[in-house]
């Protein structure tokens, strides 16, 4: 317990330091980076392998933060796509190559 103590804040530490974001809020971002065009929120819950209502509710927060925007899907209206803002991308380049180290 003490060891993890320990090394937990160590590793949190550059991604409190590039963005306070949580890891899960930063790996929606990276989620979002990769995809290639805008997913469904049920997409990257999905991905996270939680429920829609989990994703639901980070991708509120990171509305709110100013890092993803909802778009009306073109072809059908009960879908949202997430599309992540110029301030997420670089957040997230900025985050992958300190995740790697």
């Amino acid at each position: 317990m003490r060891t993890s103590d320990a090394f937990l804040p160590l590793v949190q530490r550059p991604r409190r330091e590039i963005a306070d974001l949580s890891a899960s809020g930063l790996r929606a971002l990276a989620i979002l980076e990769g995809a290639g065009e805008p997913p469904a929120g049920h997409i990257i819950a999905n991905r996270f392998l939680v429920s829609s209502a989990s994703m639901t509710s980070l991708l509120d927060t990171l509305e709110t933060r100013g890092l993803v925007e909802r778009q009306p899907h073109p072809t059908d209206r009960r879908k949202v796509l997430i599309q992540q803002t110029d301030q997420a991308r670089e957040i997230v380049d900025r985050m992958l190559p300190a995740a790697h180290l």
